[in-house]
């Protein structure tokens, strides 16, 4: 060990040391205090100013400053000059244990310069992992002394120095619970022996601790450099366009001097690099948001000299810095801090231990809120307790909201927009569904995801969306402040109970009548144990996706129309088991395909709801109609109790063979569909009752329709491929009532058609007068209304009678109204109606004969200019007559 008397720098290194040997005086009389310290963290500042000021006043002081090697021994003449000493100042320091430490029985003045004493006390890593390495160096005894020693020293009262550095040391609040754990990982991630400048960037949600971790890295290694600067407050000057005012601020902390003038941002970018490029120095910017404010700061590692540190406490920036993330406290350390705030304990009376967890879930491990809501209970009664907690679950403290708000304040519309529909509804969604459905209301969302994530106000996990509570309570005050009185008025809702009349209703129409218009522009809605039992979603123009139905069980009817930019179906529509009415109608971009992608792009993975239809095991009627259905998947015949299925305006082209497992099906609607032919196996649907075949593309009637005995109403009209015969089994329709063939390239019905004892309507084009001839020998006929198009001008010329029962009828494309005066034998005729006739002139004279007769309608005989003998329709209640030109 060297003793040496210290002068400062300036003096010639042949005037620092001084013998300490010769004279006659024993060496330790000739000084008072002797300075122990650790030289590269104190050397340059703190023990030399004190050396010079304590040697200013009169008091000789001798220094040690140098380590002790291996097997070194302390000389006799040594100790003599330590014992001879009056005062023994140990200065403390960050590093001083990783020297051999000699400690004397004299007085003992302990400096502890950043550090505490429960450092020296050997409670924290800082001093007991510097030991663990002199076990190599040193007997095992030796060290164990020197623990004790340190434990004793550290116990007795002294000073406590920071190094101030240019600004001092930054201060920072009692109770930092967890920051020692944060502190060591930037520490190591800095390098403390790397030449290399580097850059890391403290990164994490607003309220996190990264100012108090900045602080507490900035005071643990401050003396370590040449010049240090903290520039806090970057945001504020920032926007007041101040940029220049925190360069001067960065030049005069690092080089100690007021003097320089700084007069636009480039010319301190200049000043910067020139000053600063031999100086190892440490900068942190405080709140620093945006790269383009680094640039005129700190940009490149160039400015500086090696072994330089900036650290910057503020979003993420390019991928070539490094980047330390501070996330929630656990439950365990949050509750401590809460506890030590609002009952300056660490453990909360027993009373308020539930009430305590409560709030500390709430939180979310975010220490601000911790320290707000902890600090604003402090003294206050159980009662005041429940009523904040309450309060909380409705919306976060002012003071977080507050802080949490500013990164908001600050973004775009976008993506503003994309943050509220992460807080209120889409938090958990898939991130490839959310990014569709933003892409399709023109968000950019791909823009605008990075720049959410590098402010810390959502995170990607396992490729869901994730927002922190907090900040998930932020952005739903934030739209309830839209409309505080009227929830209608918000842009979204996300509640499960909300005071709005409509939803309260067992039934809920989301359409133009309901929410007076307001929720026409929805475009997503997630509704998680939706108390309702049905819900329609209708006319909504700018939804793009069906919510997420996995925890809306109660729903037994959904239906989904005109939702015009629809594009998806989510999958958990198959998960409502207690669901019997679903309807799918004119949703024209979505593309309904058995086995399909779930939208448009490719990459959002299979659709699987329609080929799991058969979960739906209560379902009774299935309405799919003006969409893009290709096929129904077979499942379709596992649904025993479906009985109505209608595919109209669909792209069908066959139904599957399954269908004939549908025994409980009483209504089929496959009108203006592409099905070219009916399975055999239709035949097997014995309670079909109604089977509407309007516009489709049959070319043929199956033989087997026959069976279908309760079968009241065929519609193939317009089927204008539909041709040939029609089966002789169709007189077995022992239930038929309604039959219409117009439209249809069929003009002979074969003549079983007689046995219908139920027909009481039909409709067709005749080729002849067979088909009323037939009718009109049927005593028995119940055939009440008829509709025939192009009839053949001979047809009224050889009847003799009429069906018996005939009360309407209707013809259309009437030539000729030879034969018209057997027209009387339809006794009971009650409504006649012409359509499209060429005639110039109809005469009335033949009607006045039908007693019954009570409507005469003339529709589109746009040639008619003469109606002769009307006043012989006495008994006429209603003459209706349009586009015509009729004189009379």
């Amino acid at each position: 060990m060297v003793l040496v008397a210290m002068k400062r720098k300036k003096d010639s290194d042949t005037t620092m040391s001084s013998s300490i040997s010769g004279g006659d005086k024993p060496l330790g009389a000739e000084f008072e205090v002797f300075l122990n310290f650790r030289g590269p963290d104190t050397r340059l500042n703190f023990t030399d100013c004190l050396y010079h000021s304590l040697n200013g006043v009169g008091i000789r002081v001798l220094i040690h400053n140098e380590e002790i090697r291996k097997g070194e021994k302390i000389g006799e003449e040594l100790l003599s000059v330590i014992n001879g000493s009056k005062i023994y100042v140990s200065i403390f320091s960050i590093n001083y244990a990783s020297s051999a430490i000699r400690l004397t029985d004299k007085v003992i003045i302990p400096i502890f310069f950043n550090v505490d004493p429960c450092d020296v006390k050997l409670r924290t890593g800082l001093y007991v992992d510097a030991l663990k390495r002199h076990k190599d160096k040193f007997s095992y005894d030796e060290v164990q002394q020197w623990k004790v020693a340190l434990i004793e020293v550290a116990s007795i009262k002294g000073w406590h120095c920071r190094d101030r550095g240019s600004e001092g040391a930054r201060v920072v609040r009692d109770h930092l619970v967890g920051i020692d754990y944060h502190v060591q990982n930037v520490i190591y991630m800095l390098g403390e022996d790397s030449l290399d400048v580097q850059f890391v960037i403290i990164h994490g949600l607003g309220g996190i601790n990264k100012t108090t971790l900045a602080n507490v890295v900035f005071n643990h290694i401050t003396s370590q450099f040449d010049g240090c600067s903290f520039l806090s407050d970057i945001l504020q000057f920032s926007q007041q366009g101040k940029i220049v005012k925190l360069q001067k601020r960065l030049l005069s902390d690092i080089l100690k001097s007021e003097s320089l003038k700084v007069h636009d941002t480039n010319f301190g970018i200049n000043v910067i690099k020139s000053k600063c490029h031999h100086k190892k120095v440490l900068i942190v910017h405080d709140h620093l948001d945006k790269r383009d404010k680094l640039v005129k700061l700190a940009k490149k590692c160039e400015w500086f000299s090696p072994g330089s540190r900036i650290i910057n406490n503020a979003s993420r920036h390019p991928k070539v810095y490094y980047f330390y993330e501070m996330k929630e406290m656990d439950q365990n350390r949050a509750i401590q801090i809460f506890n030590r705030y609002a009952f300056e304990s660490n453990a909360p009376p027993c009373e308020y231990d539930k009430i305590t967890r409560e709030i500390v879930k709430i939180t979310g491990g975010l220490p601000l809120s911790l320290v707000v809501i902890g600090s604003s209970l402090y003294l206050e009664s159980e009662e005041v307790c429940d009523d904040v907690l309450a309060k909380l679950k409705k919306k976060p403290h002012k003071e977080v909201q507050e802080v949490l708000k500013v990164s908001y304040d600050r973004l775009e519309y976008e993506h503003k927009e994309i943050f509220l529909d992460v807080a209120c509804h889409m938090a958990g969604e898939r991130r490839s569904n959310s990014i569709f459905m933003w892409s399709a209301c023109q968000l950019y969302p791909n823009e605008a995801i990075p720049i959410l994530i590098n402010k810390s106000l959502i995170k990607i996990k396992n490729n869901h969306i994730w927002t922190h509570d907090q900040l998930k309570d932020l952005g739903r005050e934030l739209v309830c402040r839209e409309s505080i009185k009227n929830p209608r008025e918000q842009s979204r809702i996300w509640c499960t109970i909300v005071p709005m009349d409509v939803i309260r209703k067992k039934e809920v129409h989301i359409d133009q009548r309901d929410f007076q218009n307001l929720l026409l522009e929805l475009r997503w809605l997630s509704w998680k144990n939706c108390p309702s039992e049905a819900l329609h979603l209708m006319s909504c123009r700018r939804l793009i996706k069906t919510p997420n139905f996995s925890t809306s069980f109660t729903f037994e009817r959904l239906v989904i129309k005109n939702c015009h930019r629809l594009v998806e179906i989510d999958p958990s529509i198959t998960m409502l088991q207690h669901l019997k009415h679903l309807e799918i109608k004119g949703c024209i971009l979505l593309w309904v395909l058995k086995g399909a992608p779930t939208t448009l792009n490719l990459d959002m993975g299979r659709q699987s709801w329609l080929d799991s239809l058969s979960n739906l095991k209560r379902l009774s009627t299935l309405r799919m109609e003006n969409l893009a259905l290709l096929e129904l998947p077979n499942s379709i015949g596992e649904i025993p109790g479906l009985q109505v299925l209608s595919l109209c305006n669909s792209f069908v082209k066959k139904l599957p063979e399954s269908i004939r497992k549908l025994k409980n099906l009483v209504k089929l609607i496959i009108l203006s569909t592409n099905i070219i032919e009916l399975l055999d196996s239709i035949g097997e649907l014995k309670r079909l009752e109604i089977r509407d075949m309007e516009g489709c593309k049959l070319r043929k009637l199956p033989k087997t329709i026959g069976m279908l005995k309760k079968l009241e109403e065929l519609d193939s009209s317009i089927c204008i491929f539909l041709e040939g015969e029609i089966p002789m089994e169709i007189g077995e329709l022992s239930s038929l009532k309604e039959q219409n063939l117009s439209g249809t390239h069929i003009y002979e019905v074969p003549p079983s058609i007689s046995r219908l004892s139920q027909l009481t309507r039909l409709t067709m084009e005749l080729s002849s007068i067979n088909i009323i001839v037939l009718f009109s020998t049927q005593k028995k006929s119940t055939l009440t209304e008829l509709v025939v198009f192009r009839l053949p001008s001979s047809t009224f010329q050889s009847l003799d009678r009429g069906p018996p029962k005939i009360e309407r009828l209707s013809l259309f494309d009437l030539e000729s109204t030879y034969g018209w005066s057997n027209l009387h034998t339809f006794k009971y005729l009650f409504h006649f109606a012409i359509w499209r006739s060429c005639l110039t002139e109809i005469p009335l004279d033949v009607l006045g004969q039908l007693e019954n007769l009570r409507q005469f309608d003339l529709l589109e005989c746009q040639f008619l200019e003469r109606l002769s003998h009307l006043p012989s329709l006495r008994k006429l209640r209603l003459l209706y007559v349009e586009l015509t030109s009729a004189q009379s």
